[in-house]
């Protein structure tokens, strides 16, 4: 499931040009529409063919080889996915936004999600405000204890890395947090 990482310096294709990938993927998603309802994942030949279209690097950093797409940019991309199969729309969608928490942690932290070989989304988030949808993390000798269960997220089964919420503090639900983890199964 792995192949050579693209490096900060490969040419990422243009909005443009991977709505125009898309477009030419819409009859493979429209086949494939009952397989991933069937399965309730995007099977991963579909991930494969997204990949490969660039898709999975609209929200990540410039500086590990991603884009810099505006807003527009970004819903034609959406739009066009969700003309072939409304479910991939989704889970691109969901795992780009999830993807925006790269920005806020420092590179060294960011950089294996990007330096390493994959294939399809890098990274997906679940957590929030909910003690029931979140961990807990406490300070430890040389770092951070992190400890929970957290529910099912869209583009976790592709995914090699996520984004968990945290709570830091057991009396202060103001106290919550994102940590990222490397996926281990």
């Amino acid at each position: 499931m792995t192949r050579d990482a693209r490096s900060a310096d490969a040419i990422q294709p243009d909005a443009a040009q991977i709505v125009d990938s898309i477009v030419a993927l819409q009859p493979w998603l429209r086949d494939h529409q009952a397989l991933a309802e069937q399965e309730r994942r995007i099977p991963h030949e579909s991930i494969e063919r997204l990949d490969a279209a660039g898709v999975f690097s609209v929200t990540r950093p410039k500086r590990f080889g991603g884009a810099d797409f505006t807003t527009r940019e970004l819903h034609d991309i959406y739009r066009a996915l969700g003309a072939g199969c409304g479910a991939t729309a989704w889970v691109v969608w969901a795992t780009a936004g999830g993807n925006l928490w790269s920005f806020a942690f420092d590179d060294d932290v960011v950089a294996p999600v990007y330096e390493s070989p994959w294939v399809g989304n890098r990274t997906f988030a679940v957590g929030g405000t909910s003690r029931r949808m979140s961990g807990t993390a406490r300070p430890v000798d040389g770092g951070w204890m992190v400890q929970g269960a957290w529910p099912f997220a869209t583009g976790s089964v592709h995914a090699s890395h996520g984004y968990l919420a945290v709570f830091y503090d057991d009396t202060d639900d103001s106290k919550v947090a994102m940590v990222l983890i490397a996926k281990t199964s």
